[in-house]
């Protein structure tokens, strides 16, 4: 069972996590202007969780309070999901057995307004041991770099007290 996990992980290395051929922010499934975040965000989920299965990894989605009403622009929750994308790449890119990929969502009040976070965090074992920073940034956290910044957002990638984790915060629009 180990070697077919292995063989698994080796054919899906090489590619990366689940990409929707068709963009799910079409007109058709969201409003133009504001549509809500979870809407967008609950079928990719769905797909990455069941791409990264294939490989071991099982993905939790932990959502706090008020993120399920909160509405973004298409562009932004495009821009949101990417940078999740790149991070399950990178995630993807440097596992080695099976272990547990945390997504959490949160907003956040305080004295500079509302701000969404967005953490993709990896708890398991990478390819040279316990999760770490990696020694350089892959294409994918470049990607997700270039993205935030598009965004106005702040991401910051590195280990924390759970493993290895790219976490974003993004101000939000007075309401």
């Amino acid at each position: 069972m180990h070697a077919l996990l292995r063989a698994a992980a080796g054919l899906l290395l090489n590619r990366r996590v689940w990409r929707a051929p068709v963009d799910p922010l079409t007109p058709s499934r969201l409003d133009a202007h504001q549509a809500r975040f979870v809407d967008a965000f609950a079928p990719w989920h769905q797909q990455a969780a069941r791409s990264l299965v294939a490989v071991g990894l099982t993905l939790r989605w932990a959502r706090g309070t008020g993120v399920d009403t909160l509405r973004l622009t298409a562009d932004t929750t495009r821009g949101l999901l990417a940078i999740a994308q790149d991070a399950l790449d990178e995630v993807l890119r440097h596992a080695s057995e099976p272990g547990q990929v945390r997504l959490e969502l949160d907003l956040l009040h305080g004295e500079t307004g509302s701000h969404l976070r967005m953490a993709v965090i990896d708890t398991g074992r990478t390819s040279t041991g316990p999760a770490r920073q990696p020694a350089s940034h892959g294409h994918e956290l470049a990607m997700a770099q270039r993205h935030a910044t598009q965004l106005g957002a702040q991401l910051e990638i590195g280990i924390d007290a759970n493993g290895w984790c790219a976490e974003l915060v993004l101000q939000l629009a007075p309401a």
